[in-house]
């Protein structure tokens, strides 16, 4: 897909984007309209970023409107 920064993983379905870094910690960066059978995005480089324990995801995204963060109390 050619986004900067992001590394392919070979062998993966075609909405795993690929791997990067991110202040040091290792993400997947995926890519949920490939899995719903809709347009990829629109080959920008923005990504929502979540985490779940130790685990960091990012999901491609097209716009991002405003940065919230939640405290682990509230989920």
């Amino acid at each position: 897909m050619g986004r900067a920064g992001v590394s392919p993983l070979p062998c993966c379905p075609p909405h795993i984007l690929g791997a990067m870094s991110l202040r040091g910690d290792l993400l997947t960066l995926i890519d949920p309209r490939a899995a719903l059978n809709l347009p990829p995005a629109d080959g920008g480089n923005r990504a929502v970023v979540g985490r779940i324990g130790e685990q960091a995801v990012g999901l491609a995204v097209d716009e991002v409107h405003d940065v919230v963060y939640l405290q682990s109390e509230v989920l």
